[in-house]
């Protein structure tokens, strides 16, 4: 096996050729990418954001909301889909007022779903806290009792022992 030594004009022609080889890369790469155009959505066909109502919902759940409660966000919330629904399905040019109103109201029912959600789940999580703080204070005063009721226990033994000593008969053999 030979082994070729190159000199520093051969070894800077290959870094040049390697620094353009990388160059047209990086550029075909930018050039071949398809811009996205961005165009804003008239007020009309905004679509409402339930992802957000139901990860608020599932939160709150998480958070120890009784069902009672969830309940009540759910009804909202399908009666939100019902009125998208009814949105959708109004096509005609003559009722993009309607469909404005009913995408609008859905709108606002969703906002209601989300601020009582956050709610929920703020007075869930503090319900589950003060639970989980009754919880240990209650088992804490439970064992200082155990203790109280052990200890005078053993008093109660101890003096009814001494008492039956000094209550003896000494009989001689």
């Amino acid at each position: 096996m030979v082994v070729q030594i190159l000199d520093e004009s051969q070894l800077r022609g290959i870094y040049n050729l390697w620094t353009l080889g990388l160059a047209l890369s990086v550029l075909s790469i930018i050039i071949l990418q398809p811009l996205a155009p961005v165009t804003s959505q008239k007020m009309e066909t905004q679509q409402p954001d339930f992802g957000k109502a139901i990860l608020l919902i599932q939160k709150a759940e998480s958070a120890g909301a009784p069902s009672s409660e969830i309940s009540g966000l759910v009804v909202l919330l399908n009666k939100a889909l019902d009125l998208e629904r009814e949105a959708l399905q109004i096509s005609g040019p003559d009722e993009v007022k309607r469909r404005s109103e009913l995408v609008a109201q859905t709108n606002e029912i969703l906002t209601t779903v989300e601020a009582q959600s956050v709610e929920l789940a703020a007075a869930s999580s503090q319900r589950t806290y003060l639970h989980n703080v009754l919880t240990y204070v209650s088992g804490a005063v439970a064992a200082f009792l155990g203790t109280l009721i052990c200890s005078l226990a053993i008093s109660l033994h101890a003096k009814y022992r001494v008492k039956r000593t000094f209550q003896m008969k000494v009989s001689p053999k």
